[in-house]
Parts: C-alpha cells; sequence; structure tokens
C-alpha cells in the first residue's frame, strides 16, 4: 500500500464496502435479467463474475495501491448499471458505446461470445477510463498547471502517475487473465452450441480478443489522462464524445464470424448465428 498523501485520500475514498455494495447491486441485476430472459444478462454476469477476480488480484497482492485499483472498479461498475438503467428509459441518456452494445444483447442480433465481447471492450475501452479519471483528479495525483497556464508535458506529470498506470494496466491483466473462465461460463450458461464455433475458428476468437483488449488498454489510459487533465466544459465534453463514438465503432466490429479462416462457410454461420446465440 502506497503511504503517499495521494493514495491516502484514495483509500479513504474506496472503501471495500463500496465495491461490495455495488457488486451486490450487480448480482441483482443479473438476477433480474435472467428472470426476464434478457441477453443483457451475458455481459452483467461477466461484470460480476471479473468483479470477484479483481478483488481476488487484490487479495492477493497485485495492485500497488487496492483501494485506488477496488475504488477504479467500483466506478466502472456504477457506470454500467446506470447505463442499463438509461436504457430502460428510453430517454437517449444512454451511452452510445452501451446503448449500442446492449441494444444488440436484447435483440438477439448476435452469438453470445459477442454479447460477451461486446460488454467487455465497452467496459475496458470506456468505463475504466472514465473511471480511473475520476479517481485521479480526488486522490490529488495530477500535477497542476505551471505558472505560464500551461499544461505539463507527460514529462512533467506527477510521478504518481506511473504507480496508477501501473494498477490500471494489472486490472486490464486481469480482465485478459480471466477471458476463457468468461467464455466457459458464458457458453456453459447460454449456448453449449458455442463450442462448434469455437472448434470451426480454431479458438481464433481468442486470437482477435487478445490484441483487441490490449489495444483498449492503451486506449483506456489515454482518455483516462486527458479526461483527469480537461478544463472547463468544451474540454471534457469533447473527451466523452471521441471515447464513445470510438468504442461504439469498437463496438459494432465486434463480428467472429466474419474472421473465420473458411470465406465458404461464413454465410452459412451467419444465417445460424441466432441458434449459436
Amino acid at each position: 500500500m502506497s503511504t503517499t498523501p495521494a493514495s491516502a485520500t484514495a483509500s479513504a475514498a474506496a472503501s471495500p464496502t463500496g465495491l461490495e455494495a455495488v457488486a451486490a447491486r450487480l448480482v441483482v441485476r443479473v438476477d433480474r435479467h435472467a428472470r426476464a430472459a434478457d441477453r443483457r444478462e451475458v455481459g452483467a454476469r461477466a461484470l460480476a463474475e471479473l468483479t470477484q477476480a479483481i478483488r481476488a488480484a487484490a487479495r492477493a497482492g497485485r495492485f500497488l495501491d487496492p483501494a485506488w485499483a477496488l475504488d477504479v472498479t467500483e466506478r466502472a461498475l456504477t457506470a454500467h448499471l446506470a447505463a442499463d438503467d438509461a436504457f430502460d428509459r428510453h430517454d437517449g441518456s444512454c451511452p452510445w458505446p452501451w446503448q449500442r452494445a446492449l441494444q444488440t444483447a436484447v435483440s438477439r442480433q448476435g452469438t453470445v461470445l459477442e454479447d460477451l465481447l461486446r460488454a467487455l471492450v465497452v467496459f475496458a475501452g470506456h468505463d475504466l477510463a472514465f473511471a480511473a479519471a475520476e479517481a485521479l483528479r480526488e486522490a490529488g495525483d495530477l500535477t497542476p498547471p505551471r505558472g505560464n497556464g500551461k499544461r505539463p508535458p507527460p514529462t512533467g506529470l506527477a510521478p504518481a502517475l506511473a504507480r496508477r498506470r501501473f494498477d490500471h494496466d494489472v486490472l486490464c491483466d486481469v480482465l485478459e487473465a480471466h477471458f476463457d473462465a468468461l467464455q466457459a461460463s458464458a457458453r456453459l450458461r447460454f449456448s453449449r452450441q458455442q463450442h462448434l464455433l469455437d472448434r470451426a475458428a480454431r479458438r481464433l476468437d481468442r486470437t482477435i480478443t487478445l490484441p483487441l483488449l490490449r489495444r483498449l488498454r492503451e486506449q483506456s489510459w489515454n482518455w483516462a489522462l486527458a479526461a483527469a487533465f480537461a478544463e472547463g466544459d468544451d474540454e471534457p465534453r469533447c473527451v466523452r464524445q471521441q471515447a464513445a463514438s470510438l468504442t461504439a465503432l469498437e463496438v459494432g466490429q465486434v463480428d467472429i464470424v466474419r474472421h473465420l479462416p473458411l470465406p465458404a462457410v461464413r454465410p452459412l454461420l451467419w444465417l445460424f448465428r441466432p441458434p449459436l446465440g
């Protein structure tokens, strides 16, 4: 555990009780979707399982500042729950990446695996970024502007940011390492036929997923810094619009079938995608 004032502030702001409360809300949401046979259950259940893995990583001492990492997780999960509520309200307040991912899940336009990937893309590439930005601000990790009013270049950032980047990357590492378990859980609960697609793709789904998640790791941290240092009203809005636009684009490009090695098989699998989901 870090002993810097910034870490102490983060520790006070992110008690495990807070994450436990949000995790409990997520479990309730999973149960609600399950009773309604709502495919949003796929992503919500994956995030609930991922939360358990992150808490286990914290207990195992993988984070430099476990309280900060759990705080970021809590904020990101809260963002997901808020987006899920907004989706139900149909009032246009749901963030565009989640709107696109949740609408695709509800309409069953993709496979279970694709629903899982879309949820992880938005969580890792979008929610985690803005959760980290909020945590950086509240922890006091940001170097104030210099006397000339200009923002400091990357070399002038507070040393604490190197520690925060480490913990942010460990969060992403937990997601990557846990992906196979999330996929297996989803396959057993939702679609036992998914193994047919796994075999047809020769595990290409994982070959696609890992580079995607690693790209999102860099993207998420860059957006976190941009959002954390953004000033006024226009700059934060600009960062959010850019993040939402690119993440929604990533969501729209999640398509395991188009990466299959045999082009002749793709139209058949596209046609029979619903049974696989």
